[in-house]
C-alpha cells in the first residue's frame, strides 16, 4: 500500500471514531415512557399511499402495558414521540398491545428507516421467511 492510500485511510479512520464518539445518546419515548431498544421488537419505515410517511413499531408486552397506562392518563389526546428530546411524530391513539404502534412522521423515506434502525439497533425484520435466506 503506497503512503498517500495509508495516510487516507488513518484520516478516514480518525473523523469516523470522532463522529461515532459524538454521536448522541439515543433516548426515544412514546407518551413520556423510555422504550430501550432491547424492547423493541420491531421498528420500520413504511410510505403511505399518499407519499406520507410512517413508522411502525413493535414493542415488548411490558412496554405495550406501560404505554397502555400512560395513554388512558391522557384521556385521549394525542401522544408525542420523541427521539433524543425532540418530537418526531404524534400518535392519534395506541393500538392493542399485540399490534405495532404506528407514528406519522414528516420526514423523507430514507430518513424514517434511519431512525427506526436508531431506535431498535437492528434491522427490520423480514417481511416473510423467504427474504430472509435471500
Amino acid at each position: 500500500m503506497n503512503r498517500v492510500n495509508f495516510s487516507f485511510l488513518m484520516a478516514l479512520a480518525a473523523v469516523s471514531t470522532s463522529a461515532f464518539a459524538q454521536a448522541p445518546a439515543r433516548s426515544f419515548a412514546i407518551a413520556d415512557v423510555a422504550i430501550s431498544a432491547s424492547k423493541i421488537i420491531d421498528a420500520r419505515a413504511v410510505p403511505g399511499l399518499d407519499g406520507a410517511v410512517s413508522l411502525l413499531i413493535s414493542v415488548e408486552p411490558d412496554i405495550a402495558s406501560a404505554l397502555a397506562k400512560a395513554s388512558a392518563k391522557e384521556g385521549g389526546k394525542p401522544i408525542n414521540v420523541t427521539l433524543n428530546g425532540k418530537p418526531i411524530g404524534v400518535v392519534a391513539a395506541l393500538p392493542p398491545a399485540a399490534e405495532p404502534i404506528e407514528v406519522p412522521v414528516k420526514l423523507a423515506l430514507s430518513e424514517a428507516e434511519g431512525i427506526a434502525i436508531h431506535i431498535s439497533g437492528k434491522p427490520p425484520l423480514p417481511d416473510s421467511l423467504e427474504e430472509e435466506g435471500e
